[in-house]
């Protein structure tokens, strides 16, 4: 669906490992590779579609909170490497963030710095403040932003390889 004129086909299986995905990569074999990934997006949003359906189909939608996101982003080659355990690049650190309350709401974009800490106290709403102020994070519905104008922070950080460990390096 997403491959462009040009694009060569080849074998992206174990791509973390596979020594055909690399920085010289020829632009025809990055823009395959490209085009499936958008495919493998286009394939989340479907299921999420249908799972959106479902839950409309039982008459929940209005009574159900929905939140999808996503523990990393993707690099391709920005800098030289590819996934997402190589570095803290923001094409591996920002992630996608979608928020539907339940009850009527008026959608919205917002480019307040969240962290994925900030989604659990926004499930417990019901939970008195002696305990929610307790929690690692802020709610994202605190006052309409994550941080009711509070400078925002996050921290990042990058787990070292297992055989890297265990070879005390």
């Amino acid at each position: 669906l997403f491959v462009p004129p040009g694009a060569e086909k080849f074998d992206l299986s174990r791509f973390e490992f596979n020594e055909m995905i690399h920085a010289g990569i020829s632009e025809e074999r990055l823009q395959y590779l490209l085009s499936q990934y958008d495919g493998e997006i286009r394939c989340t949003d479907e299921m999420l579609g249908r799972i959106f359906q479902v839950i409309r189909d039982a008459g929940l939608w209005e009574k159900t909170m929905i939140i999808v996101t996503s523990d990393h982003g993707e690099e391709f080659f920005e800098h030289r490497q590819k996934g997402h355990k190589n570095n803290l690049h923001v094409e591996s650190v920002h992630v996608p963030l979608l928020v539907k309350p339940a009850g009527s709401f008026e959608p919205r974009v917002d480019s307040t710095l969240v962290s994925l800490v900030d989604i659990f106290p926004a499930l417990l709403p019901a939970l008195p403040d002696s305990i929610r102020n307790t929690l690692s994070g802020r709610s994202l519905f605190a006052g309409g932003s994550a941080h009711n104008g509070m400078k925002a922070e996050a921290f990042f950080d990058l787990a070292l390889p297992l055989q890297a460990m265990v070879n005390g390096k």
